[in-house]
């Protein structure tokens, strides 16, 4: 789902618009298509490089994440957290 033509348009059209109120907005086209350009291979790296899976993972059962609670004393101060691994 998150692979699909659509998201792929979105990405180029908002690298686009980016690119674009630079260069012609500000009158500097080098600098607009540079942007342009480094933002739509930027959004394409986080598109083909983002877990897919993590939600069936999560709400399946016996899955292999696990929620491990973390409790740290430092000076003055308690601290709680949640850590997960999968």
């Amino acid at each position: 789902e998150r692979l699909g033509f659509v998201w792929h348009a979105a990405n180029f059209g908002l690298s686009a618009l980016a690119g674009g109120i630079i260069a012609i907005g500000f009158h500097h086209p080098v600098s607009g298509v540079t942007q342009g350009v480094s933002s739509f291979a930027l959004g394409e790296a986080q598109l083909f490089t983002q877990p897919t899976r993590l939600e069936t993972l999560a709400t399946t059962p016996n899955s292999a994440m696990r929620y491990l609670p973390q409790l740290s004393l430092e000076s003055r101060c308690l601290r709680l957290g949640l850590r997960g691994t999968f």
